[in-house]
């Protein structure tokens, strides 16, 4: 339910945390806020060192980009740059590109193309914010790429917006591996609600060497990805052999390219406040991943797909096979975490930790090399010296042939001790030990051994030797295997246990933690609002809030209730929320609260969206496959989280009427049928046993009822005269008809009328003074006191719906007296949404009750 902010993750990684972010000094800068002076409306080409040929008439084909209103949007001042993708190409030099800076961005050698660079700079930043030029609706196939160019369409990195039906996607591309043709992969990073502005920041930073360009995309002030540069195309993809390098960065390319959408002429999307900066080098983020068996590679194919992974292999059998070695607690207290790796060979058996992660890296770009050992001496009978070694395959010269391996033995760069932890620094400031797996070191022309041959590989070189003597050397690329190997070339069998492995660069230093899968002790539901089939967001929505109501508990009571929220501002995302945590085998049960203005049980109800019911599966893809069941919503035993969607359909809007209750009462004469017109309309009442009624349901206004009597009878009474019809309520008006003359002193209506001091009801009993029959028959109960339906504003007086507080007390819903009456929920005012969500509790206390009825 990643909410529109996403957490930064690693391929093999359960757990990723960002330790410390990159700082450095800007060597130069460029900012455009579009306003006047010195931008003018029209294309922006041509402006204040701004390309756009193609918008000026001058190249591939008119795009439709200029400088333009800002339509009021807030932040935008009176001027932004509109981009619209109604006329498209698939050309690239004669669309958008931003005022250039004067130092450019990129690796050593990076290209320039015909552009000046200045003084070549690691770091880019851009910064810009986004927001829809038509912010209350969709505009159908809108589509902007927008990436840190060096001004001819040479692109170093990608993201693409997107307007859906569901929002603005955004979208980032990036080239991982080293293949021909390059593997573009593509990853939707968030939806951003089209109503509101956006921020959006693209970082990059341009490390020698292949594989290893750092790009982060922040929106809002939170990072939601990080990935790599299109290096990797420029490197080894042959549609870029004309210049097959990578490329300088110095401007920002806005692209209209794809699918024309005629329609969104003139709109598109609105981009202000623009920055780009270049600067030094950034300090390396530091990064530590946890690994767990679920996190391990089973195949090579797995392997190649996701080469970030750990596996265990076999070097005599060349396999991948997780039996191999395990994941276990301690041995006492591990360097990282709680557990480690442990390995157990027998004889001369070659068994390996090991990962293909560090493609193509420079011996020369590593700054940090390490891990930690631990050697038991229980059931190791051989030499103490034993310990695991690590070795990688090497390319001393940038063929990317095998040319064997790399080797740093422990017992050759210090002592190796048992039943302890014990950490090995493979650089040791450039003086650690390497020897080399082939028979001879290759000859070299360069550093303190050029011209010597036949030098045998098991000689120790140091690390700063091996860099002097061949300074292309690197992790090969296309098998970059590196591994810690335990056993061979020791004579017997013995047991290992690995951990903390750091490998450090100038931009990335990163940890490996290896642990046992943490046992499950709790599990969430995560809810999910969905309207229409999708998401729901504030604009699908109408920024609605929605209640739902649920009990959790362990495997016995006591039983919690809760209210989750799902709105536009709910945690952990828009129209998302997460349980409190909940003890395995226990249960969850909730359904959707209904009694409010926004969810009805149905379309009838006359509200925005009727409840359709509920799905649910052990994640959201599952919960969408499932079609809604209606019902509570009953999870038992739960085992692993579950993802619950709570689906409600959008109702037509219907008109929102009151009701106008018309009754007619005759006496002294046979029942008949009565005629009316007026402003409610023409119909008729047909008495039985001297009374009738009508009921009209009607727009709010005020309505009169006008009757023409029939013969032999007289209208004594009509108190339907401009009645007021409110929405949602029923307004009661009265006709009255009598025989002839009607009757006085002592008749039907005596003294005090039939309404005595202009009371329906009046002073407690059904009829004033006078009984129902005028001279002293009984009166119905008490129950309508003083003159009116609802005395003193409460729909019940004194006696009480629920308990001794009123059910609606003095006029108001919420107000002094609670909802649930004494002793429960009490004193709150009608603003304290806790109080109206501890009545919403209360008001659906059947449904819970048949709720645990199911539970038990």
């Amino acid at each position: 339910m990643l909410t529109h902010a996403r957490v930064l993750t690693f391929l093999v990684s359960a757990t990723c945390a960002l330790v410390c972010a990159p700082l450095f000094i800007y060597a130069d800068t460029v900012t455009v806020n579009f306003e006047n002076p010195p931008y003018s409306l029209g294309t922006i080409n041509a402006q204040n060192g701004w390309s756009s040929t193609g918008a000026a008439g001058s190249g591939c084909a008119v795009y439709d980009h200029a400088v333009a209103s800002s339509l009021g949007t807030s932040g935008f001042g009176s001027q932004s740059l509109r981009v619209s993708n109604a006329v498209t190409s698939g050309c690239f030099g004669d669309q958008t590109f931003s005022k250039p800076l004067t130092d450019a961005v990129g690796e050593t050698g990076a290209g320039a193309g015909s552009f000046p660079i200045g003084t070549l700079q690691r770091h880019f930043e851009t910064e810009f914010d986004i927001a829809s030029a038509v912010p209350g609706a969709q505009q159908t196939g809108l589509i902007m790429s927008v990436s840190p160019d060096r001004g001819d369409g040479s692109r170093m990195t990608y993201l693409r917006f997107e307007d859906q039906a569901n929002g603005i996607h955004v979208f980032f591309d990036d080239v991982q591996g080293t293949g021909n043709p390059a593997n573009f992969v593509e990853m939707d990073i968030a939806t951003l609600l089209r109503t509101s502005v956006h921020h959006i920041k693209i970082t990059f930073d341009a490390v020698d060497g292949p594989s290893n360009d750092i790009v982060k995309v922040s929106i809002d002030g939170a990072v939601v990805h990080v990935g790599t540069s299109w290096e990797n195309y420029y490197r080894f993809d042959s549609e870029s052999s004309a210049e097959q390098n990578v490329r300088a960065v110095r401007s920002v390319l806005f692209r209209s390219g794809g699918t024309a959408a005629p329609t969104n002429a003139g709109k598109g999307f609105l981009v202000d406040n623009l920055s780009l900066v270049s600067g030094g080098a950034a300090a390396p983020s530091v990064a530590t991943v946890t690994v767990h068996p679920s996190d391990m590679a089973t195949s090579f194919p797995d392997v190649t797909s996701n080469p970030t992974k750990w596996f265990f292999y076999n070097d005599e059998t060349d396999v991948i096979d997780n039996t191999l070695g395990s994941f276990v607690t301690g041995p006492s207290t591990p360097p990282l975490g709680t557990g480690s790796v442990q390995i157990s060979v027998l004889g001369t058996q070659r068994r390996n930790l090991a990962t293909y992660q560090f493609s193509g890296k420079k011996l020369g770009d590593i700054t940090m090399l390490k891990y930690s050992t631990y050697n038991p001496s229980a059931g190791n009978g051989g030499s103490v010296n034993r310990s695991a070694y690590l070795n990688f395959n090497v390319d001393f010269n940038g063929s990317d042939v095998f040319q064997r391996r790399l080797v740093f033995v422990p017992n050759q760069n210090g002592t190796v001790t048992q039943n302890n932890w014990k950490e090995w620094d493979a650089l040791q400031n450039g003086n650690a030990k390497w020897s080399y797996s082939g028979s001879t070191w290759p000859v070299t022309s360069t550093g303190p051994d050029a011209g010597l041959s036949g030098v045998s590989g098991t000689t120790l070189r140091t690390w700063n030797q091996i860099l002097a003597d061949y300074p292309n050397v690197r992790i090969r690329v296309t098998d970059s295997w590196l591994g810690m190997r335990v056993g061979e070339p020791y004579a017997d069998g013995y047991t290992e246990n690995l951990d903390k492995f750091v490998f450090g660069t100038a931009s990335t230093v990163t940890t490996f933690d290896f642990d046992p899968t943490p046992p499950i002790t709790n599990v969430f539901v995560h809810l999910f609002k969905f309207i229409d089939g999708v998401l729901a967001t504030a604009a699908s929505a109408n920024n609605s809030a929605f209640n739902i109501i649920a009990v959790m508990s362990s495997i016995s009571p006591p039983l919690t209730g809760t209210v989750f929220t799902l709105g536009p501002s709910s945690s952990p995302a828009p129209y998302q929320a997460t349980s409190q945590a909940i003890p395995i085998g226990g249960l969850f049960a909730g359904l959707e609260f209904t009694g409010d203005t926004v969810v009805g049980a149905d379309c009838n109800a006359g509200k925005p969206f009727a409840a359709l019911g509920y799905s649910s599966g052990n994640t959201l893809a599952d919960a969408q496959g499932q079609a809604p069941a209606t019902g509570i919503t009953l999870l038992g035993s739960l085992a692993n989280d579950k993802s619950v969607i709570i689906w409600n359909k959008t109702c037509a809007p219907s008109l929102v009427t009151g009701t106008l209750q018309i009754v007619k009462i005759v006496s002294g004469a046979a029942d008949t049928t009565f005629n009316f017109t007026g402003s409610a309309g023409s119909f008729s009442i047909t008495t039985s046993g001297g009374f009738g009624n009508k009921m009209i349901n009607l727009a709010p206004g005020n309505y009169s009822v006008s009757e023409t009597a029939p013969s032999g009878y007289t209208m004594t009474s009509n108190t339907c005269t401009s009645v007021a019809v409110v929405a949602n309520q029923t307004a009661t008006c009265y006709i009255t008809n009598a025989s002839g003359a009607g009757y006085a002193q002592g008749s039907y209506y005596a003294q005090a009328s039939y309404y005595s001091q202009a009371s329906y009801y009046g002073q407690g009993t059904y009829y004033s003074q006078g009984s129902y029959d005028g001279g002293g028959g009984s009166g119905l109960p008490p129950g309508y006191a003083q003159g009116s339906y609802y005395s003193q504003g409460t729909y019940y007086s004194q006696a009480t719906y629920y308990g001794q507080g009123a059910y609606y007390a003095q006029a108001s819903y919420y107000s002094q007296g609670s909802y649930c009456g004494a002793g429960g929920c009490s004193g709150a005012s009608s603003g304290d949404k806790s109080a109206q969500l501890a009545s919403v509790l209360v008001a659906l206390e059947g449904g819970l009750r048949k709720l645990l009825d199911l539970i038990h």
